[in-house]
């Protein structure tokens, strides 16, 4: 009887089990039905959306084409335009500001001296200046470096302090973006500021605030060396590099010293620097210090050579045509041409050990 009894019971829990599983089985099913319903839904909608946009963008923008063509090409004034178009009207919807503004961008982008000049002076008149102050102020992180472009292109010295608080108080991230406002809006007193708050940049970012920089006012430069020693390894790196860009040779005795900075980046970017100011006086030193540089400081002293060098370094350059790095005797070779003005094979008279690497260059011709 408590057989019987324990195998009813096994089978009553057995169909309460299949049960249950039944029940969440269906039950999983009508969610995802409902989830995929509820995206192909909001789907729909957003297609619908971005398409009523595009539709209200394309008429909003033939009217912002022919406002801009009054202004750049007929000479016309807000006022004047007032006239014709009921502009106040339209400056009050704020979805056509935002048109208006963004392609405001991208014409003075496309235009120099005075048909920007005209594009700036519609962008103060039209008080589009508001809607990039007030991206300056989001909460949003990348609106404000948005509000900090615009104003920085449309050269709103009066937003500077404001960029300087705003780039102190900002994440690693938008610094780079801020930085670049800050450096187009005031040139070299904009760098400067970045300089002084010991700005930490990657060598893309450096080269594109020196491309920035190239259209400041030079008579402004300021003397660069002042950086040279901070213990800012990236300040340093940008320091040098701004100082060979600019052409600042006086520069040159306090570069020297940096050929024993602990950085092989530092002492690499000297003797580029070095080579640009045709500084042949420093040859003499960098051959010093060559037997304990690193690996990729020879390279580039040998590589140096062959716009500092002379005759009288022949001997150590035939001497590095000994050594085992294929680098090291292919640059020789080439540095050797350059001073020397003949081929290389005229000058295996001297009856040297070569490499096998330089052998193998000379009699292939790999120069």
């Amino acid at each position: 009887m408590d057989r019987i009894s324990e195998i009813i019971n096994k089978n009553s829990d057995q169909a309460d089990y299949d049960y249950k599983l039944k029940i969440f089985l269906v039950a999983s099913i009508i969610l995802f039905i409902g989830l995929a319903l509820l995206f192909f839904i909001l789907l729909i909608l957003s297609r619908t959306k971005h398409q009523r946009n595009d539709t209200a963008r394309s008429s909003v923008l033939l009217l912002v084409e022919d406002i801009f063509n009054k202004i750049l090409f007929e000479d016309k004034s807000l006022e004047e335009i007032g006239k014709q178009i009921d502009i106040t009207k339209h400056l009050k919807d704020k979805f056509f500001r935002s048109v208006l503004l963004n392609e405001l961008l991208r014409l003075h982008g496309n235009f120099t001296g005075v048909y920007a000049d005209k594009l700036v002076l519609f962008y103060r008149e039209a008080e589009l200046i508001k809607d990039s102050n007030k991206k300056l102020n989001s909460y949003k992180w990348h609106i404000k470096c948005k509000g900090a472009k615009e104003l920085a292109q449309m050269g709103v010295s009066e937003s500077f302090n404001d960029l300087r608080k705003l780039y102190i108080n900002s994440n690693r991230v938008f610094k780079e973006e801020l930085g670049y406002a800050i450096v187009r809006l005031d040139g070299f007193n904009g760098l400067i500021f970045l300089l002084d708050n010991s700005i930490k940049t990657d060598e893309w970012q450096q080269l594109n605030i020196i491309s920035i920089l190239n259209k400041s006012d030079k008579s402004k430069l300021p003397d660069f060396s002042f950086y040279l020693n901070s213990t800012n390894t990236h300040l340093t790196v940008f320091s040098i590099r701004l100082i060979s860009y600019f052409k600042q040779a006086s520069s040159l005795p306090v570069l020297s010293e940096l050929l024993n900075h602990k950085s092989v980046k530092v002492r690499k970017l000297v003797i580029q620097a070095m080579v640009t100011f045709y500084a042949e006086e420093y040859v003499t030193t960098l051959l010093n210090n060559y037997a304990d540089e690193a690996y990729e400081i020879k390279i580039e002293i040998i590589k140096a050579l062959s716009v500092l060098g002379n005759e009288t370094h022949k001997k150590f350059l035939l001497g590095q045509l000994k050594h085992p790095e294929f680098d090291v005797c292919y640059l020789s070779i080439i540095s050797l041409q350059s001073i020397m003005g003949t081929k290389i094979k005229n000058l295996i008279k001297e009856e040297i050990m070569l490499s096998q690497h330089a052998i193998s260059i000379i009699n292939n011709n790999v120069y």
